[in-house]
């Protein structure tokens, strides 16, 4: 679980740090078809939503934060997939925890046709998540199948 965390959060940064360095703020550096690369800054949560809200996002992030950490832990432990789920939840939280922290906003850097723009670390909550449903649900199969 920390291993994978750590990947999506390091991953997360190096990409936003250059993104920073080389493109200027409200533009694309490469567009083909409907993606394209670019300097966006969110101060709401994922995928451009409560924007304005970026520091109480970010006291409401670390305060359960832990308790995230806590519980998806537990659930973890004895279950490869849950720890990967659990990684990926983690270290997309954490990233876009510190750039609320370090800077007040989260940069977003990539655009698909009209869906608002979004981070790495926002594709590694989304997957995580969705890995998570599935997991529960395989476990409920499991629960309710006739033995």
């Amino acid at each position: 679980m920390a291993v994978i965390a750590g990947l999506a959060l390091v991953a997360d940064q190096i990409v936003k740090w250059s993104v920073r360095a080389t493109i200027p703020r409200g533009d694309d550096w490469l567009s083909v078809w409907q993606l394209a690369l670019g300097h966006n800054q969110n101060d709401g949560i994922a995928f451009g939503l409560f924007a304005g809200a970026g520091r109480a996002v970010g006291v409401v992030t670390a305060l359960v934060l832990p308790l995230v950490v806590l519980a998806l832990g537990l659930f973890a432990r004895a279950r490869l997939l849950a720890a990967v789920s659990a990684g990926l939840l983690l270290g997309g939280g954490a990233s876009n925890l510190s750039d609320r922290v370090l800077r007040g906003e989260v940069t977003d850097y990539i655009e698909v046709g009209l869906w608002p723009s979004f981070n790495l670390a926002d594709v590694a909550i989304v997957c995580g998540a969705c890995l998570l449903l599935w997991i529960i649900g395989q476990d409920e199969d499991e629960r309710t199948a006739p033995r």
